[in-house]
C-alpha cells in the first residue's frame, strides 16, 4: 500500500512540477514578446518625437506650433512607457 501511495504522490510532484515549467515557458515567451513589440514601436516613436520638436522649434505657424506641442505630450507619455517595457528583464 505504501509503495502505491508512494507512487501516486511521485506522480502527483510530477504533474504539478510539470505545469510549473510549462508557466514559466508561457511566461519567458509573453516577456519575449513584450520585449520585441517594444522595440518596434519605439523606434517609429522617436521619429515621430523628433518630427515633433522640430515642429515646435521652427518658425512655423502658431496653429503648427500648438499642435505640435499638444501632441509632443501624448508621444512623451509613449516613450516613458515603451522605455519601461525596455527595461523589464530579458527572457
Amino acid at each position: 500500500m505504501q509503495v502505491l501511495a508512494g507512487f501516486a504522490a511521485m506522480g502527483v510532484r510530477h504533474s504539478r512540477q510539470r505545469e510549473a515549467l510549462l508557466q514559466k515557458e508561457r511566461e519567458v515567451a509573453a516577456a519575449a514578446m513584450a520585449n520585441d513589440l517594444a522595440h518596434q514601436i519605439n523606434n517609429p516613436l522617436q521619429s515621430l518625437t523628433n518630427i515633433l520638436f522640430l515642429a515646435e522649434s521652427s518658425g512655423g505657424g502658431r496653429d503648427a506650433k500648438e499642435l505640435a506641442s499638444h501632441m509632443s505630450k501624448d508621444f512623451q507619455r509613449l516613450c516613458v512607457l515603451v522605455e519601461k517595457l525596455l527595461s523589464l528583464p530579458k527572457p
